[in-house]
């Protein structure tokens, strides 16, 4: 509430925003046309991208050579810049999650990790800019990423795209199954285990524990404590919200105060039932859905975006050609990459859900 309208200007001021994204372009680009370096590979990924547009929901999808690559290569830029401008409207709300150990996030379904991106590089300038003011409090907004993708496909193209980026993080952590989270019965489990590790000492041949009770019982109270949750294009079938309901109501109902959750998903069709049944377990668990931040985004502010992401779909685009030639790429039923300008016709908005536990207070007028 003190610094969220000095910390946006001062991002507008440096063009934030754009800069990253023209970097992660380019780092994309340069990384599909240094492995799509045989004919052969350059026809698998094209004949990919019907698939990773219409059959994202499969599994099976990925399993297809290049396919993760054609899925990058169409929504990662995207979605990076869509999780950006989320970010920007909690901040405008003055509701981006803090913490006093930074701030513990946990991403569902992140595929090429678009999401943790774009929200590691916010929370990076965020204590940039607590160091240019000299407030501690933001210097110490760190981010601790729990990563949920079920594609096996999708974690190694993260762990060996974060290598060409060299990037530190984030990768994929042992998490597979959004089906199975339950953070109290993990942190149950973690402690039972805890208390019985024992250690044997060779001198005296007496075993020993581990941990004392406290140590233990702190250690795994500490497990999966979430302070910012995000579901980007996770639920997109139309009874999503029903089969996940169970975990669902376990993770936001475990969340404490403070906490936030992202819901960036797509427009019409069945996707208001979808963001109604989230709206409903989510004030059941005891979370509000922010009326403070705008529900539809992407209208006012693609146009910068746009001219950067089609100019890198177009770099791959013209590379594939010069390998297997343009007689060998179809053009029927794709997006027009063939051409360097954004197309006038492509459906920018995209709808935005978020929430919040506990109450929080008016900002001052």
């Amino acid at each position: 509430m003190q610094h969220n309208r000095d910390f946006l200007t001062w991002l507008s001021e440096k063009k934030a925003r754009e800069h990253l994204l023209k970097s992660l372009a380019h780092q994309l680009s340069r990384y599909l046309t240094g492995i799509l370096s045989t004919p052969e590979s350059c026809r698998h990924f094209w004949s990919a991208i019907p698939s990773v547009r219409s059959a994202c929901n499969e599994n099976k999808t990925y399993a297809k050579p290049f396919a993760v690559e054609a899925y990058a290569y169409v929504h990662l830029l995207d979605r990076y810049w869509r999780t950006w401008g989320a970010l920007v409207e909690m901040t405008k709300a003055a509701v981006l999650p803090l913490g006093q150990r930074g701030v513990r996030i946990l991403d569902v379904g992140t595929g090429p990790a678009p999401t943790p991106y774009a929200i590691s590089d916010f929370y990076d300038l965020l204590r940039e800019y607590g160091l240019a003011v000299e407030c501690e409090e933001l210097t110490q907004q760190t981010t601790h990423f729990s990563i949920i993708e079920k594609s096996p496909e999708m974690c190694r193209f993260m762990h060996r795209f974060g290598e060409f980026t060299e990037r530190s993080g984030p990768s994929c952590s042992g998490r597979f199954d959004f089906s199975l989270v339950d953070p109290p019965a993990e942190r149950e489990e973690l402690l039972r285990r805890l208390l019985n590790e024992e250690y044997y000492d060779y001198e005296t041949g007496d075993s020993y524990s581990e941990y004392l009770p406290e140590e233990a019982n702190w250690i795994a109270q500490r497990h999966a404590r979430f302070r910012l949750v995000i579901f980007s294009n996770f639920f997109t079938l139309e009874d999503s919200v029903q089969a996940f309901e169970q975990p669902l109501r376990s993770l936001l109902l475990d969340l404490r105060p403070g906490s936030g959750v992202i819901v960036i998903g797509a427009r019409g069709s069945h996707y208001p039932k979808i963001y109604s049944d989230l709206i409903s377990i989510a004030e059941d668990a005891g979370l509000v859905c922010l009326d403070s931040v705008p529900g539809v985004l992407g209208r006012n502010e693609y146009e910068v975006a746009a001219r950067v992401i089609k100019k890198a779909q177009h770099q791959v685009y013209v590379h594939l050609e010069s390998i297997v030639g343009k007689d060998q790429l179809s053009q029927d039923g794709y997006p027009d990459y063939w051409s360097p300008e954004p197309h006038p016709k492509k459906r920018v908005d995209f709808a935005l859900r978020v929430f919040r536990k506990g109450n929080w207070p008016r900002q001052p007028g």
